[in-house]
């Protein structure tokens, strides 16, 4: 119900994102529904950066709504349709097969000379076909040849074969045991150095996070258990258990592993305590001195019962 709730309020959370961040940044804390933006352990240039990136998120968003509502309203002009003239075929000239016309024999007239020979005075003129049955055979062939057909969509044969070995995925090196058991152990001691931090935020026990926690997910780890300890009074009392097992993924590999638990964390005095059930998801990428997280998400799903304030999940 709550993710229903989350997609449903999606587009209002990201509009109102950016003047949250403006607000936390100046007021050093500010309330977005259920969720607390808190700044107060920053430093000027921390506060700053929160600013500059609340005004920033405040300009791109409000400024596509405005986009929007432009196109919106923007009558769509009707697209002008016009009838191209079809071309006339011009007619091939057909050559046509001349001959000499016969000459008429002149009537025979009355003379003391014999009439000649029908040998003699019969000369047919010679046609001379060769040239036009050479340009008929070569405007046949020009007509006669097939013109290709521009809507004719090609033929592919596809090799059953070759589809099957591309959708094969490549095999990837195999987890042994013995990686298996030093990656959930890592997590269970990536989350005692995270206790004994929110317990007592010493320099020696926010150095000690470096050992297990690397790149972004180690710098706002730190954060969050200095702002942490900075909110109760003191002592600070913080435990932690498992509602659900560390467990590894199938996606996980030879050299990369991504471990799912479900915790309880418990944090408080005497004056205020707070408890909450997360679900963890730790990337773990295997270095030189054994598993180290590098990024992780975590999903608030304790009880409305409980006093903890739920929150989206978050990656880092």
């Amino acid at each position: 119900l709550r993710f229903i709730l989350l997609i449903l309020f999606l587009p209002v959370i990201i509009v109102v994102l950016g003047p949250a961040l403006v607000l936390a940044a100046i007021k050093e804390r500010q309330w977005l529904g259920p969720v607390t933006l808190d700044v107060s352990g920053y430093n000027v240039l921390g506060r700053t950066g929160v600013f500059l990136l609340g005004v920033a998120i405040w300009l791109l968003v409000w400024s596509g709504l405005v986009w929007l509502a432009i196109q919106a309203l923007t009558p769509v002009a009707p697209p002008n349709v016009g009838l191209a003239p079809t071309p006339t075929p011009t007619p091939a000239d057909t050559p046509i097969a001349t001959s000499e016309p016969t000459p008429t024999p002149a009537p025979p007239t009355a003379s003391a000379t014999p009439p000649p020979s029908p040998t003699a005075t019969r000369v047919l003129p010679t046609n001379t076909p060769t040239p036009q049955l050479t340009e008929l055979t070569a405007t046949r062939s020009a007509t006669d040849s097939p013109e290709a057909d521009a809507t004719s969509t090609p033929t592919v044969a596809v090799s059953a074969t070759g589809t099957a070995r591309a959708d094969t995925p490549a095999k990837t090196g195999t987890l042994t045991p013995a990686n298996r058991r030093a990656a959930l152990a890592a997590v269970d001691e990536a989350n005692q150095l995270l206790r004994d931090a929110i317990a007592q935020a010493t320099d020696a026990n926010v150095e000690n996070l470096g050992k297990i926690w690397q790149g972004k997910a180690l710098d706002v780890i730190e954060r969050f258990a200095i702002r942490l300890n900075d909110r109760y009074a003191r002592p600070l009392d913080v435990s932690f258990e498992y509602v659900l097992p560390p467990e590894i993924g199938d996606e996980s590999r030879a050299d990369e592993v991504i471990v799912s638990t479900r915790e309880k964390w418990a944090y408080g005095s005497s004056a205020k305590a707070t408890q909450e059930i997360l679900e963890f998801d730790y990337t773990l990428s295997l270095q030189n001195d054994g598993w180290v997280i590098t990024r992780y998400t975590y999903r608030n799903v304790t009880p409305r019962s409980a006093t903890a304030t739920p929150t989206p999940t978050l990656e880092y």
